[in-house]
């Protein structure tokens, strides 16, 4: 939160456009041939967007790191 004068104004830790392309991302890549859902679950130190599908092409999150 910041103020100014006497006002507060709340300042979101993650920008709500961050948030909705994660969101939008997960929808768009998910496969819709098999049931199955997006899960969002907001907790006071992050965020977590939880879709079962895999990265594209086979891509680990080993090779993202390096």
């Amino acid at each position: 939160m910041r103020l100014e004068g006497l006002k507060r104004i709340d300042v979101p830790e993650i920008a709500k456009e961050e948030i909705k392309e994660a969101v939008i991302n997960a929808f768009c890549y998910r496969d819709y041939y098999e049931y199955d859902s997006v899960n969002v679950a907001v907790f006071k130190n992050r965020v977590e967007i939880r879709s079962k599908d895999l990265l594209y092409g086979g891509l680990t999150i080993e090779q993202i790191k390096t």
